[in-house]
């Protein structure tokens, strides 16, 4: 789908407000009818904040032959619920898949905070949890609509870090699938270190070499690069080692901190060292041509590569 006329994004304001209506009167009412009793019948509800807590429970209900459970339902509908939003984002404002990403994660944090807060102290207590899955699933689903509208004359800095958000929303997603499966295992009775060991090491490296390592060897950038239509060049074609080595400048790290932080508890303050070159690399992306950390430390350039009229693709020279 590609973006739209100005008339028709007039006329799409209204829809998108009519939308965003909906939203909240989903997510915020009913509220409870006695709001004292309520409260002192739930003092339990609050903040949830186990990031992905969804996946055992998913997975606990398809080992025991629930395929729809009402978790499942949830996370689905709280994915669906935000498509919209990142369609009008992308149709109204002309914005980017990035700029999807944070008006999802900003709606949605005003919607979790309005939960808590018992709507702004309408309620003496929070009626619903706030639970910071919610806001990871919105987002998503924000990115996917997004991601659903193409739009062209974005530029190389534009596509760079819409390539960079949805490695990330790629990265949750296929860490979540596969602990849901060691989840599954754990029904095996395998010993608890055992599915530590994995969790902690081969969940991580799996999901950097489905989303890094096997795209940069076919001569790609990552998954989330060739989403947004940018791909890394090196002169001649670049070496295998040269793709590989851009591939780990940002998970690298990340996948020695998830590993070593757990192992050996003496360093795990240390854990968050990965989120260091993350933030390089974006914050340099717009002052160095798009090429950003991984790009000067790897010798990459890149090139936007826009969909091609016989729906291929082609490189296109960067732009600032």
């Amino acid at each position: 789908m590609s973006a739209v006329t100005r008339p028709f994004r007039w006329l799409l304001i209204p829809l998108a407000a009519a939308y965003l209506v909906g939203v909240l009167w989903i997510t915020l009412l009913p509220l409870p009818a006695d709001p004292r009793s309520w409260c002192a019948a739930h003092p339990e509800v609050g903040l949830a904040l186990y990031p992905l807590a969804f996946v055992e429970y998913i997975a606990r209900a398809l080992g025991a032959g629930q395929p729809w459970h009402r978790t499942a339902l949830e996370v689905a509908a709280n994915i669906a619920l935000f498509v919209p939003l990142g369609m009008f984002v992308r149709l109204i404002t002309r914005r980017g898949v990035a700029s999807a990403a944070l008006i999802g994660f900003g709606v949605s944090i005003f919607i979790e905070a309005s939960q808590l807060s018992g709507l702004w102290g309408t309620i003496p207590c929070a009626y619903r949890y706030a639970d910071v899955n919610d806001v990871l699933n919105n987002t998503t689903g924000a990115i996917l609509g997004a991601c659903l509208v193409w739009r062209r004359g974005e530029t190389l800095v534009a596509r760079r870090w819409t390539g960079m958000v949805l490695d990330a929303a790629m990265v949750a997603w296929v860490v979540a699938g596969l602990r849901a499966m060691m989840f599954a295992v754990a029904y095996l009775r395998v010993q608890p270190w055992e599915i530590f060991m994995v969790e902690w090491w081969l969940i991580n490296v799996a999901a950097w070499g489905a989303i890094f390592a096997v795209p940069a060897l076919l001569g790609r950038g990552s998954l989330g690069e060739w989403l947004a239509g940018v791909r890394p060049t090196w002169p001649g074609s670049g070496t295998w080692w040269q793709r590989l080595a851009r591939a780990l400048v940002i998970p690298g790290p990340w996948l020695v901190a998830t590993f070593v932080g757990p192992v050996i508890p003496q360093v795990a303050p240390m854990s968050l060292v990965w989120f260091i070159p993350l933030v390089a690399d974006a914050v340099m992306v717009p002052f160095t041509q798009g090429r950003g950390l991984s790009g000067l430390l790897s010798g990459a350039t890149y090139v936007m590569v826009p969909p091609s009229p016989r729906g291929g693709r082609s490189p296109r020279e960067p732009q600032a």
